[in-house]
């Protein structure tokens, strides 16, 4: 049996679910796609009310898309991923594990986002950078590029990492700082402006 049904609502359809299931209950309206292949059938995945998704975007697994957010081109949010706020993840970009973003943060291109990741409060992903582990991006940050941010990082306050910069272990990048070329932060460094 379906999870869901589509209910034209001009040139997007909103979903209508067919039975309960997590939280969500037998009737209730979510949010709108496009096609049906936008949300899987299967699995406790669901698109909430305001949310939109689009063009050629796979949401599925345990994943939801709630709030004012938007997910486009062609994403995928999967696994135990959460979008919320008015978040947004577009172009090639895949969310997956426990990854978390909200508020207005954005995540684009071929970037990627998962394990226990957290973005939020304006930060910015995109590139082909990757951020993973127990990582925290806020604060209109950017990370982009091939940058990679992994393990317990925290980059925050107008940071930027970018080009081929990796930071990893404990460290904390704050204050306007920019990490970039081949450069390499670990264990609990601090850096700042």
């Amino acid at each position: 049996m379906k999870k869901y049904e589509m209910i034209r609502e001009g040139n997007l359809y909103r979903i209508k679910a067919l039975k309960s299931f997590s939280n969500v209950k037998k009737g209730d309206l979510g949010g709108l796609i496009e096609t049906e292949s936008n949300l899987s059938q299967g699995g406790n995945s669901w698109i909430y009310r305001n949310a939109k998704v689009y063009g050629k975007v796979k949401v599925y697994g345990n994943a939801w898309i709630s709030g004012n957010s938007k997910v486009y081109d062609d994403a995928k949010v999967y696994g135990e991923a959460k979008v919320y706020g008015e978040s947004e993840v577009y172009g090639n970009a895949r969310m997956y594990g426990e990854a978390r973003i909200y508020d207005k943060a954005r995540i684009y291109d071929k970037a990627r986002i998962y394990g226990k990741a957290r973005m939020y409060n304006d930060a910015w992903v995109s590139g082909n950078s990757k951020v993973f582990g127990n990582v925290e991006i806020y604060g209109d940050t950017w990370v982009y590029g091939n940058a990679e941010v992994f393990g317990e990082v925290k980059v925050y306050d107008k940071a930027w990492v970018y080009g081929k910069a990796k930071v990893y272990g404990n460290a904390r990048i704050y204050d306007k700082a920019r990490i970039y070329g081949n450069a390499l932060v670990c264990g609990s460094a601090r850096v700042t402006w």
